[in-house]
C-alpha cells in the first residue's frame, strides 16, 4: 500500500514540474514572439519612411537652412521629426544642435510646400529645416548628419564661402 501511495506522489510531483517546464517554455515563446512581431514592425516603418537631403545654405549671418525631401511612400507625422537628432557644423567643429532650444544654436522646421495643407510631412513634400546659431558662421566646409527615430542616417556636405 505505502508502494503505491509512493508511487502516486511520484508521479503527481512529475506532472507538477512537467506543467511547469511547459507553462516556463510557453511565456519565453510568447516573449520572443512578442519581441519579433516589434522588430518586424520597426523594419517595415524604416522602409517605408525616407528621406533626402536636398540641398543646404547659409541664409544669414547666423542661419543655415536645411531641406529634405520625403522620398519614402509614407506620410510623417511631424512628433517624428521634432524627433530628429542634428549634427552640424564646419568639418572640424561638427556639433549637436538641439531642437527648440531658447539658448545657443537651435533648430525648427516648417513644411515649405504642404500639398495638402494638413500639417503632415507627406510624399514629395519638402521640409525646411532652419539652423540658428548663437555666433556669426565661418567659411568653410561644412557637414550634416541627422539620424531619425527610426536609425536612418542622412548625410549632407556643403561649402559656405567668404
Amino acid at each position: 500500500m505505502s508502494h503505491v501511495i509512493t508511487e502516486s506522489i511520484t508521479t503527481i510531483a512529475i506532472i507538477i514540474a512537467a506543467s511547469m517546464i511547459a507553462i516556463t517554455m510557453m511565456q519565453t515563446l510568447y516573449g520572443i514572439e512578442i519581441s519579433s512581431k516589434a522588430i518586424f514592425d520597426l523594419t517595415k516603418e524604416s522602409m517605408l519612411i525616407k528621406f533626402k537631403i536636398i540641398f543646404a545654405a547659409k541664409t544669414s549671418s547666423n542661419e543655415i537652412k536645411i531641406w529634405i525631401k520625403n522620398v519614402g511612400i509614407k506620410e510623417v507625422d511631424l512628433n517624428f521629426i521634432e524627433k530628429f537628432t542634428i549634427f552640424l557644423g564646419r568639418r572640424e567643429e561638427v556639433k549637436f544642435i538641439p531642437f527648440k532650444s531658447y539658448s545657443s544654436s537651435h533648430w525648427n522646421y516648417s513644411i515649405v510646400n504642404d500639398l495638402d495643407s494638413d500639417g503632415i510631412f507627406d510624399i514629395g513634400e519638402t521640409l525646411e529645416i532652419i539652423v540658428k546659431f548663437d555666433n556669426i558662421i565661418e567659411p568653410g566646409d561644412w557637414y550634416i548628419r541627422i539620424a531619425t527615430p527610426l536609425t536612418e542616417i542622412l548625410e549632407y556636405e556643403f561649402s559656405i564661402g567668404d
